[in-house]
This record gives C-alpha cells, sequence and structure tokens, in this order.
C-alpha cells in the first residue's frame, strides 16, 4: 500500500527508474530488476526525485528492497531416504521395518537428505488407507546427510496400509515410503 502510494507521487523518470520500465511501460528485465541495483542506480534515482522526503523515502525502499526482497535462494534438498522404525536413537533408526504389529506403540520416519543449500524444511505427510492424517514439518540445516524424523502414535484401530510423503518447503514431492500395522498377536 505503501509502496503504490509513494509511486503516485514521484516523477515520471523517477518511477520507470523504481520499476524498472522502458518508456513503453513493460518490464526492462522481469526476472532480474529487482536484483539489478547498484548504489550508482540508487543515488542516481534519489537525486532525481523533488523533495527531501521523497529521497528519504525512495533510498529507504531501494536500500532495504535490495537486501531484504530479493528471492531466498532455493534449498538444494535432494538424495532422500525413509527408514521406518520403532524408535530413534543417537540420529540413528533402530528396530527398522516395513510391517509393525498395532501394539508397537510408535512409529518413527526416520529421513536422511543431502542439503547444499542454505537451512530449509521439509514436511512429513502422513496418510492412512489413503486418507490424509498429519503433516509434521521437519527443519533441514545445511549438511550431506541431515537427519531428521517425525513419529505418529499408532492405535489398534489403525490397522492398515500408512504412506508418508516427504515434501520440500515450497510443496515439492522429495520421497515417500510404505508401511504397515498388523493386529498384534494375543
Amino acid at each position: 500500500m505503501f509502496f503504490s502510494c509513494f509511486l503516485g507521487t514521484t516523477t515520471g523518470a523517477a518511477k520507470q527508474a523504481l520499476l524498472g520500465t522502458s518508456s513503453a511501460g513493460a518490464l526492462s528485465n522481469p526476472a532480474e530488476h529487482h536484483l539489478a541495483w547498484s548504489a550508482t542506480q540508487a543515488y542516481a534515482l534519489v537525486a532525481q526525485l523533488e523533495s527531501k522526503m521523497q529521497k528519504a523515502a525512495i533510498f529507504a525502499v531501494v536500500l532495504f528492497g535490495c537486501v531484504l526482497a530479493g528471492p531466498p535462494m532455493a534449498a538444494a534438498v535432494d538424495d532422500v531416504k525413509i527408514v521406518f522404525c520403532q524408535r530413534v536413537a543417537d540420529h540413528e533408526p533402530i528396530s527398522a521395518a516395513e510391517t509393525f504389529t498395532a501394539d508397537v506403540g510408535w512409529v518413527y520416519c526416520h529421513t536422511t537428505v543431502a542439503n547444499a543449500g542454505q537451512t530449509t524444511q521439509i514436511h512429513h505427510d502422513w496418510y492412512f488407507q489413503g486418507a490424509f492424517v498429519t503433516r509434521q514439518t521437519l527443519p533441514v540445516g545445511t549438511s550431506p546427510s541431515w537427519r531428521t524424523f517425525s513419529a505418529k502414535q499408532m492405535s489398534p484401530a489403525w490397522i492398515g496400509s500408512w504412506e508418508v510423503v516427504v515434501l520440500a518447503a515450497d510443496g515439492k514431492e522429495l520421497a515417500r515410503g510404505k508401511f504397515s500395522v498388523v493386529a498384534a498377536a494375543e
């Protein structure tokens, strides 16, 4: 709101310089115009403005816009491995299996990912018999072998097939794994 109101008070040349537009009004480079500012361009833009108030406001917009408004670097999460287990100790899966009895208590989804990008997060979406049950969001640091896990408490009523879908922060599917829960032996 402030930004659009502020643009309404700038000169035509300053508005074109700020928005990265030509006289025809098209963006000169839509994918990169927010990263193209240099200190010289910022000072030149400020010099074109008509009042001290406008100069201070545009300098703040340009300065903070260049620093803060650029798109974040995408996390390079890949090489995702899923192991279902009965517990996790020292960041390692214990008693890995693909079938658990209903009296298991908890089933853990231990996930190892390679992350060459910046710190991010992944989601574990848990499904029972194809129906969504829960989402657990997990932090992922920068590491060639980051280990994390989520867990779901099992109930005797939840005998059947389970699936966990691992999603990147942007919703892209990274991996999926299946396990089943069977009735406990009596």
